[in-house]
């Protein structure tokens, strides 16, 4: 378990953490992105991969507001 700094901020291994999530959510988002664009993927699979995208996107928009506070 790890300890707030005493500032009550968010520490810098903590920010580095959701760096690398981001970088990983990213990877993932290409995967998908390129996933959409095969012929061969039923309309259902078309929307669940939007769903997806969608929400991969939100979450790495929220996890960089999240980094970009940890630097004020």
């Amino acid at each position: 378990m790890e300890l707030a700094p005493p500032s009550g901020g968010v520490s810098i291994m903590h920010k580095e953490r959701i760096l690398l999530r981001i970088d990983h959510m990213q990877d993932q988002l290409s995967f998908v992105s390129e996933k959409m664009y095969n012929p061969t993927i039923t309309t259902s699979e078309l929307k669940e991969l939007s769903k997806k995208k969608k929400k991969l996107k939100k979450d790495i928009e929220k996890l960089k507001k999240k980094a970009y506070n940890v630097e004020q």
